[in-house]
């Protein structure tokens, strides 16, 4: 016979498994990710309905969420583009929506565990998706083919260089999911894993993923990945670490192309290999606007759109850019205010992280948490070069690893 209390406790296990299902799919398909985010959603409300349970999981950033969307709203009375403002809000709705079926169903170790094996699983099946980009030139996921032409480093001229993108849209994307998703599993190898066949298959998905990051030949992701790696061997105090990274240099100072290396001597300074000339006009158009709405931007979703209108006179670049800095882009488009909420939104998460990883209530749960946290450092570091927020599954991967690490911080303190 089907109870209340047995369709409370399926709608239950339901929210576990699509969350799951939404780091699965989260660089592989948009729609399928947004399916499972639906579905999410749903069964999430449906429990919260049939249990009459109306109140929201308490977290250290429940108000600044709420006062973030309100924000973005409101920035949409300097929209140009009303309509792709409102578009937006519907993307951020989204995106915020996951938050509290996270918080509130991922209760126990069990549970997380099932979304780090489906986040494993994800960057698995991507990252062999890449290997077989390299070898055959196309990707058997969505059947793109190896950057050659559009998505080439510019900054090389003439050169073209096959860039890794497997089925993301393209390498700065794939490298931005690889470079938040693998420290996650670098830690869980290393502390976590017992078992001798979990640590190898890690080590093998670990391996092919650190190809790919190789083959995305993204400077930002390069970069992002060394400094949430060494901050690991900071706060683990981990020699085997060092020597990792030391290896990773060497082997990719070794194997790097001839034309890479050229290049990268040519620039003279760390700022000239890591910020092009486009990427500097880019960031200028983006202080143009916080300038001229310094309050509450130029309305959210449209920076694209309102390039042309703030834009210095020589920036040949029109409609379709965005900052290549994620919190340039959100501070043009939300202005300040609300570049100090989402600010707040974040130091809020790393202190709650922070104090909770220091009590270290649960030990195999710290390990999970710090994990997460590098992952999360991963994605900041990227976006100071990329305009991370701005792509769909990106912004659908920083609101769940948001959600994932509050998630974490108040699983010691559940039964």
């Amino acid at each position: 016979m089907i109870t209340k209390i047995k369709i409370i406790n399926f709608c239950d296990l339901a929210t576990t498994f699509f969350l799951g299902f939404i780091i699965y799919f989260i660089s592989i398909s948009i729609a399928a990710t947004n399916i499972a985010i639906g579905f999410t959603v749903f069964f999430w409300l449906l429990k919260k309905i049939l249990s009459k349970d109306f109140k929201l999981s308490y977290t250290p950033i429940n108000k600044l969420l709420f006062l973030f969307f309100i924000i973005c709203v409101i920035s949409i009375f300097n929209a140009i583009n009303v309509k792709s403002g409102i578009g937006g809000l519907e993307k951020l709705a989204k995106y915020l929506l996951i938050f509290f079926p996270l918080v509130e169903t991922l209760t126990n170790k069990r549970r997380l565990n099932f979304v780090l094996w489906m986040a494993l699983f994800g960057l698995c099946l991507v990252s062999i998706d890449g290997i077989v980009q390299y070898i055959t030139g196309r990707d058997f996921l969505r059947g793109y083919e190896i950057g050659m032409h559009d998505w080439s480093w510019y900054a090389l001229g003439q050169v073209k260089l096959g860039r890794l993108r497997a089925s993301t849209h393209n390498p700065n994307d794939f490298a931005i999911y690889l470079v938040t998703v693998l420290p996650i599993f670098i830690v869980l190898c290393l502390y976590h894993f017992k078992n001798l066949f979990k640590k190898i298959f890690t080590c093998f998905v670990i391996l092919i993923g650190l190809f790919c990051l190789f083959h995305t030949f993204s400077r930002e992701g390069a970069i992002a990945f060394l400094i949430s790696v060494s901050l690991l061997a900071l706060l683990k105090k981990d020699k085997r670490i060092a020597i990792f990274l030391i290896l990773v240099l060497l082997i990719g100072a070794l194997v790097l192309p001839k034309e890479v290396k050229e290049w990268s001597l040519k620039q003279g300074s760390p700022l000239g290999f890591l910020v092009d000339a486009s990427r500097r006009l880019h960031w200028q158009a983006a202080l143009n606007m916080i300038k001229a709405h310094p309050f509450f931007g130029i309305g959210i979703n449209n920076f694209c759109i309102s390039y042309q209108s703030y834009k210095t006179s020589g920036d040949p670049f029109t409609l379709g850019w965005y900052a290549h800095n994620m919190y340039l882009n959100l501070a043009g488009e939300i202005g300040l205010i609300g570049f100090l909420v989402f600010f707040m939104i974040l130091f809020r998460t790393i202190k709650n992280w922070w104090r909770s990883y220091l009590l270290n209530i649960t030990k195999e749960v710290s390990i999970v948490s710090l994990a997460v946290f590098l992952g999360l450092v991963g994605y900041l570091i990227s976006g100071i070069f990329e305009s991370s927020l701005q792509y769909s599954n990106l912004a659908v991967l920083f609101w769940f690893v948001i959600s994932l690490l509050t998630a974490i911080t108040k699983m010691p303190l559940a039964k």
